[in-house]
């Protein structure tokens, strides 16, 4: 029986970390899409229309990115603070 769930343990965690690698690669992913295609309309928006807009668009769009990166540093720390204890 310790066997089979050794066995069963190890298996979920495979899993589980099959999925973080994958969610993480998605993330980068569509992250680098968000930041072409808002620098893109920042752009556009700029050339074509107010350089003020496609600064604060632009400026946004970075801006939304850094927060959501750090956001996910300081949970990944917080949660291997809390495995360590």
């Amino acid at each position: 029986m310790a066997e089979e769930q050794s066995s069963h343990r190890r298996e979920l965690e495979k899993k589980v970390i099959t999925s973080d690698i994958s969610r993480s690669k998605w993330g980068q992913i569509l992250g680098f899409i968000i930041a072409v295609v808002g620098l893109g309309v920042s752009a556009v928006v700029a050339v074509w229309g107010s350089a003020v807009a496609g600064g604060i668009i632009g400026v946004g769009t970075l801006a939304s990115l850094v927060g959501v990166f750090m956001y996910g540093s300081s949970v990944r720390s917080k949660e291997r603070e809390e495995k360590r204890d």
